[in-house]
């Protein structure tokens, strides 16, 4: 009897491995043999990942992902699942290393405005404080047609939420993440019991970080954070926020068990004046604030390492990867508008709409295609109520423009 139990045991393994196996066009999940990802499928199947199974899996990029066409036929109204759904502040959540291997996934957009934990993962964790969850390699360029990332609270696009520790090296991110609180460009909550064991090195994003509370570019890198070292990263473009805590770079800065050590990093002044590096505390990198022909010299970039990881075309563009093509520019989503152009800002629930032709129609759509208002205007400036969090669509004769509410 022991024995056929065993045998039985034994082949409910071999079954269990064949089938993980065969989600991945090749390896077994360890460091030395990661599972190789080639398909947006494949990567979504990360996440069934999850329970007991979890804790040894490598996974490697063979090739760039375009998640556009596999999004829409899964999630078509809410956009992606993040990985590792459901969860919570201290519950479950993943534990994965993704070696990019100096690929770009595209496409992704997630329009879930009343969900937490939002991003590519929703929540990274850690074994101890010597095996935690690493992103390393990798790009993300959004679908800024859907709105980009969309989310209510621990918002960002590879993670919402880190707890215990975790490693980003070498990751840039381009498109636009919006939120209510703890609102960032890369993650939005990064809290580790461990000290100094969390670098976030080498990364940078392009595009617009928007919520209320807690919100910074990179949260401007992250949103909130605690026990945390950062260095070598900036933040190109926006960071916009009626709220407090708000920053270029970090929305807040916890003070915890341990500190957060910042070092080298920059973020655009001009686009953002009068913001500090720092939501709650000026004091801390008092210089990170640079303008935009500033973030263009290597000069302004104090000991980074442009031999092995970065390249920058001076006076041109902000430093990009040495294994990109080229160089991210801004351009979405850009509050400054040239003359006659429509400008489209939102304050609270309203949506305020300016720069039309006189007498000209406004239409005012979700990002799923209903429309929500249609008249036409009576003056220079058009106020729309909103009735939901989501992403919109504005127009008004040729011109249309695009806001996250």
């Amino acid at each position: 009897m022991k024995r056929t139990i065993t045998f039985l045991v034994l082949i409910f393994a071999c079954i269990f491995v064949s089938k993980v196996q065969a989600q991945y066009d090749s390896g077994s999940g360890t460091a030395d043999d990661p599972y190789i990802i080639k398909t947006a499928a494949q990567l979504s199947a990360i996440r069934d990942n999850n329970g007991s199974t979890f804790g040894s899996k490598y996974f490697k990029l063979a090739n760039d992902i375009d998640l556009t066409e596999y999004i829409d036929s899964q999630w078509p109204t809410e956009g992606w699942l993040p990985i590792g759904w459901p969860v919570s502040d201290f519950g479950a959540g993943f534990y994965v290393v993704v070696d990019g291997d100096y690929h770009t996934i595209s496409g992704l957009w997630i329009n879930r405005p009343n969900a937490d934990f939002v991003g590519l993962f929703g929540r990274l964790t850690a074994y101890d404080a010597n095996t935690y969850s690493k992103i390393k390699n990798l790009g993300i360029i959004m679908n800024e047609d859907k709105g980009g990332i969309v989310g209510h609270s621990k918002v960002g696009a590879l993670t919402g939420v880190n707890n215990l520790n975790l490693s980003f090296e070498q990751v840039f991110i381009k498109g636009t993440v919006h939120g209510v609180d703890s609102v960032g460009g890369l993650t939005g909550d990064v809290k580790s019991r461990y000290s100094y064991n969390i670098p976030i090195r080498d990364c940078y994003f392009v595009g617009t970080v928007e919520g209320t509370e807690r919100v910074g570019g990179l949260g401007g890198i992250v949103g909130s954070t605690r026990n945390c070292y950062i260095e070598n990263c900036y933040f190109l473009g926006y960071v916009k926020s009626s709220g407090t805590n708000v920053g270029g770079l970090l929305g807040l800065r916890e003070e915890g068990s341990g500190v957060t050590v910042l070092n080298n990093n920059y973020f655009v002044s001009d686009l953002n004046p009068g913001m500090n590096g720092v939501g709650n505390n000026a004091a801390l990198m008092p210089d990170a604030g640079k303008s935009l022909a500033d973030m263009k010299k290597q000069a302004t970039y104090e000991n980074w390492d442009f031999t092995n990881v970065w390249k920058i075309d001076e006076e041109t563009s902000t430093p990009y990867f040495k294994w990109q093509s080229g160089p991210i520019f801004l351009g979405i989503n850009a509050p400054v508008a040239a003359k006659n152009a429509l400008v489209v800002t939102t304050i609270g629930n309203t949506l305020r709409i300016k720069g039309f032709t006189p007498n000209e129609t406004i239409n005012v759509y979700t990002v799923s295609g209903a429309k929500i208002y249609s008249a036409k205007a009576k003056g220079s400036e058009v106020n729309v109520n909103l009735p939901a969090h989501g992403v919109y669509i504005v127009s008004a004769g040729a011109q249309k423009a695009k806001t996250v509410y």
